[in-house]
């Protein structure tokens, strides 16, 4: 299997960067990747998960099908009552970080 497509690499490390701006140290980052228990639903309030995604796709652009694996970590901020001002402080800080990145070197793919 190849590598993965710039756009999904972008994807995947914006999600990446965001959790670095919020939680810092990867201990705290494991948060993003909780399994809940079978039975429970993947997010207690299903409007702050719809307003994670869609303050993602605002500032890093559309997560298509492939970025749907990161709904998780969106849901798991939710459960953790993560402010939502501060999340989109934290997209729009990563996103514009890798775009500029990728702009001085278009043939990095950020990761």
């Amino acid at each position: 299997m190849g590598a993965p497509s710039p756009r999904r690499s972008r994807v995947d490390s914006s999600v990446d960067l965001i959790g670095d701006i919020l939680l810092g140290d990867s201990s705290k980052k494991k948060l993003l990747h909780i399994r809940r228990p079978a039975g429970q639903p993947l997010v207690d309030d299903w409007d702050c998960l719809e307003s994670m995604v869609r303050t993602f796709e605002a500032h890093c652009g559309p997560l298509g099908q492939y970025g749907m694996k990161h709904t998780r970590a969106f849901a798991n901020m939710c459960n953790a009552a993560l402010d939502h001002n501060h999340m989109a402080k934290a997209a729009s800080k990563a996103c514009h970080y890798l775009l500029i990145i990728i702009l001085i070197d278009p043939t990095t793919t950020a990761k």
